[in-house]
């Protein structure tokens, strides 16, 4: 299954991502979390509604194609990888972005991956399944064809206090 990326009018480097199969959708994130998040307006693309707000870990990679990549094949060849993570239920889901600084300004390169794994545990998981199935193999390989360089960061999410828990006592 691909991915379609649409880019949206009037604002450079910003695609929709559209996926033609029941186990994906676009949700809201104050239906998934806990009635105490309804602040959160967002949207994102989720394999699994039901994760709450428990804290996650989040894999971040900052990365440029080779030169002689168009941004959509490039775009197109992530976008495959990370949906195959989602609907095999390695992660929970991905955002993909376009950096708006340029350099000096950035250090940092112009697209970002933004991928949630259920915990440490799913993270590692994944990336031991990864290694077993090949590094340059699949649609990894594929990714890793139009992948100049790239620079990776792991977080751990932390729970958001209940509104007005930290006031005076």
């Amino acid at each position: 299954m691909n991915p379609i990326l649409t880019p949206q009018s009037g604002t450079p480097g910003v695609y929709a991502i559209s996926l033609q199969t029941p186990h994906w959708r676009s949700i809201s994130l104050a239906a998934a979390l806990k009635p105490r998040l309804t602040w959160i307006k967002s949207k994102l693309i989720s394999c699994d509604p039901s994760i709450g707000s428990t804290p996650m870990t989040h894999y971040h990679v900052w990365f440029s194609f080779k030169q002689d990549i168009p941004e959509q094949q490039g775009l197109e060849a992530v976008a495959a990888f990370l949906t195959r993570l989602c609907t095999e239920s390695r992660a929970v889901d991905f955002h993909l972005a376009k950096n708006n600084g340029q350099p000096p300004r950035s250090k940092l390169p112009p697209y970002h991956a933004a991928i949630r794994f259920a915990d440490a545990a799913a993270l590692g998981s994944a990336i031991k399944r990864q290694a077993q199935e090949g590094i340059h193999d699949g649609l990894h390989g594929q990714m890793l064809e139009v992948i100049d360089q790239f620079h990776v960061e792991v977080f751990s999410g932390i729970t958001i206090p209940e509104p007005g828990e930290f006031r005076g006592s």
